[in-house]
């Protein structure tokens, strides 16, 4: 601490980390210094001083460190060096900056290209990009709490958004997703006039994918299309999944690039294309095809983008890292906490590991 211009300069290192893990006690709430270690600092008032507001806190005429809360009530996971996050309603954690998860600060120099980012926290117009429309005969598409803030719930029976597409001869997408159950065969997740299509397989259909299988197929004008599938249970009903991919139809010998939470996916091949990828100008569709019957998805779509161009795997992967923030499932609190790992000092999960 240093006091400011005109009064007298004090400056107090404090090596803490020791003394906090000195003063650990299993039967209580919080860890804090203990009564031989306290230290704090009187003063008149806290704007005669420069602080580290991250690591001290002001109350009452006094300066103290922070306490360290173990029962996650929410002072661990505040603004800043307790986690960049806020508890919030059934024992979940949201972002409090989403900034940090903005597809347009995550690649700026991408936002040209961007055909629509739909972050679907609280309606169906884009962040960046053509506005979407909501496609319901019922009651209307509900929001929920999904990975970053809202989403939208859909219904697996006739809800989907749907929007203006473009014509596109490279595209890219990213979407966090939550499949609840099968309630057709095909549900769809990237869906263009049924000339790109990206879907969940339920039925087996050896040699050409099983249950779980990502299926992407691109129409062409030739004798054959484009159809790529991954190994079964890429994506299992009630998980919470990360999917982005990218394709560039400029050559019939290149394949989609498939990442599932970062990690590329490997993609089997059952039909070569031949001839050129069909228009893809017209209607796209967020959650179904909604030319063909029960395609619908059942669950949550939240983060939508889709891009008229082929992104690197790296652009994929720096989408998925800046907005998962999230503990490892091996490490894990509780599997829907969203912290930020580059703020957490330490995390000691005392199971007999030091």
């Amino acid at each position: 601490m240093a006091q400011k211009a005109g009064k007298t300069y004090i400056r107090i290192a404090i090596y803490f980390c020791s003394l906090l893990l000195l003063a650990c006690s299993y039967d209580k709430t919080e860890l804090t210094l203990g009564s031989a270690f306290d230290v704090t600092w009187s003063f008149s008032s806290s704007n005669n001083y420069d602080y580290n507001n991250d690591l001290i806190e002001f109350s009452s005429g006094k300066v103290a460190l922070k306490p360290l809360d173990f029962e996650q009530t929410g002072n661990d996971f505040n603004a800043g060096f307790h986690g960049g996050s806020v508890l919030i309603n059934n024992n979940q954690l949201s972002i409090q900056n989403t900034d940090l998860t903005d597809i347009s600060k995550i690649l700026p120099t991408r936002v040209a290209n961007i055909v629509g980012y739909w972050r679907l926290d609280s309606g169906f117009n884009a962040h960046v990009g053509v506005d979407g429309t909501p496609v319901d005969s019922g009651s209307g598409l509900t929001s929920t709490l999904a990975k970053i803030d809202q989403g939208i719930l859909f219904d697996g029976v006739d809800d989907h958004i749907s929007y203006t597409s473009p014509t596109l001869t490279a595209l890219s997408g990213t979407a966090w997703v939550r499949l609840d159950s099968f309630t057709n065969n095909y549900p769809r997740l990237f869906e263009i006039e049924g000339r790109f299509s990206i879907w969940v397989q339920q039925p087996a259909e050896p040699p050409w994918g099983d249950y779980g299988s990502i299926y992407i197929r691109a129409l062409h004008d030739g004798a054959n299309n484009g159809y790529w599938y991954s190994a079964p249970n890429t994506l299992v009903p009630g998980n919470i999944y990360h999917v982005g991919f990218s394709y560039n139809s400029s050559s019939n010998s290149n394949d989609p690039i498939l990442l599932i939470n970062g990690e590329q996916v490997q993609l089997y091949q059952r039909e070569v294309p031949t001839g050129s990828l069909m228009d893809t100008a017209g209607t796209g569709h967020i959650g179904d095809w909604a030319l063909a019957a029960s395609r619908n998805w059942h669950g949550f779509i939240d983060e939508y983008s889709l891009f008229d161009v082929a992104l690197t795997e790296a652009e994929l992967v720096s989408i998925y890292e800046n907005q998962n923030q999230a503990f490892s499932s091996s490490t894990s609190l509780h599997p829907n906490w969203t912290p930020h790992w580059d703020k957490v000092v330490g995390y000691w999960k005392m199971d007999g590991n030091w």
